[in-house]
Formats: C-alpha cells, sequence, structure tokens
C-alpha cells in the first residue's frame, strides 16, 4: 500500500516529466493508478483526492494554456480512477454486469500509444 509521502513523489514526477513537454501534449483523458493506502478503502483519510485535485487543478491550467497558445486540444479532459468509476462492495445484479463488463476492457484505459 502507498503512503502519502510516495503518492506527494509520484505527482510531482508527473509534473516535472510533462513540463519538458515543447508540443503541449496533455492527453483529454487522465487514467490514475494507485496503491491503495488501505484495504478496505484505497484513501480513507482523503489524503489522494486532495492532491490529486490539486494536481488536477494544475493539469486543466496546463491544457488550457496549451490549447491558447497552440490552438491544438480542447481544454476539457476526463479522469479515471477505477475505485470512483467502477460500482464497489454489494452491488445489485445489473451494478455487477456493469461491473463485470468493465473488468474485461480495463486494460484499455492503462494502454497507450507514445
Amino acid at each position: 500500500y502507498a503512503d502519502d509521502e510516495m503518492v506527494g513523489r509520484c505527482m510531482k514526477e508527473v509534473k516535472s516529466a510533462a513540463s519538458w513537454n515543447a508540443r503541449c501534449r496533455y492527453p483529454g483523458v487522465v487514467v490514475v493508478s494507485y496503491c491503495w493506502q488501505a484495504q478496505q478503502h484505497p484513501d480513507p483519510s482523503g489524503t489522494l483526492l486532495k492532491m490529486l485535485g490539486a494536481f488536477l487543478h494544475w493539469y486543466a491550467a496546463q491544457r488550457a494554456n496549451c490549447a491558447e497558445r497552440w490552438s491544438i486540444q480542447d481544454p476539457d479532459f476526463a479522469v479515471f480512477l477505477d475505485f470512483w468509476s467502477l460500482y464497489q462492495g454489494d452491488r445489485s445484479p445489473e451494478e455487477e454486469a456493469s461491473f463485470r463488463r468493465a473488468l474485461c476492457g480495463m486494460d484499455v484505459w492503462y494502454g497507450h500509444k507514445g
């Protein structure tokens, strides 16, 4: 499981890696993969959500800046986090079916073409 310090370091690394990208390629979909901080919940204290909020605020500003400077991107973007994007815990039959369909295509979210 990740601790707050590790998550913070990872967020800084992402910002640092993105800052060198002169072509302003900030994808329209952000997929977040992370270690759960506890077995029962990925972010019981809300620490990840707070850091992620700050990162996404920065990311949105970068996309808006690129769209304005280069006229190559729409500044809107989507965020996918598996825990918050999929049904968790006890599920109705419909929710279970949706959850199973999502698992079958989960690899698509984590693949990319560089």
